[in-house]
């Protein structure tokens, strides 16, 4: 919950009275449920809502269902995900999160993610929304924690010396 999406509508737009095509707005059934500001959604509670496409003059001209879902852990995996999760010191390797709902489902959504890194082998040098880039310092292992709200997950990555 928390998370915050776009939409937009590729639909048929209806003429206005004028004549001329008609501005669209993209509304929620539940606002409780599901906010709308001025360029995103935002969820708030657990459960299907739906999202109605009308015209400025009121017109409903299509609507779709959207299933919000709480994350209950959070998955990491290299990117690219064919890459290794071991590192040589000097390098860096970037890890993505993934929110993951009770039902095993991959979440979409903007969430804020907070990363930690416990062990010295690597530490962070960048970071920016799911994606971290880590910088591999020395041999050894150390344990990657990723947390968005209370739901959490972790993975080990392993230095090795420089060739």
């Amino acid at each position: 919950m928390g998370a915050s999406f776009h939409m937009t509508y590729d639909g048929q737009i209806p003429l206005a009275p004028t004549g001329d095509p008609s501005t669209m707005i993209l509304f929620s059934a539940s606002p409780s449920m599901l906010s709308v500001g001025e360029d995103e959604f935002v969820a708030w509670l657990p459960g299907y809502v739906a999202v109605i496409a009308r015209t400025a003059e009121g017109t409903v001209t299509d609507f779709t269902h959207v299933e919000l879902a709480a994350v209950a852990k959070v998955e990491l995996e290299r990117s690219p995900a064919e890459a290794s999760t071991q590192l040589v010191v000097g390098q860096q390797g970037v890890w993505l999160a993934a929110p993951v709902s009770s039902d095993d489902l991959v979440l979409a959504g903007s969430l804020a993610y907070t990363w930690e890194v416990d062990g010295t082998s690597v530490e962070v040098a960048a970071f920016s929304g799911r994606s971290v880039t880590l910088v591999a310092r020395e041999s050894g292992t150390s344990t990657l924690r990723a947390q968005t709200g209370e739901a959490k997950g972790e993975t080990t990555i392993t230095v090795e010396a420089a060739p």
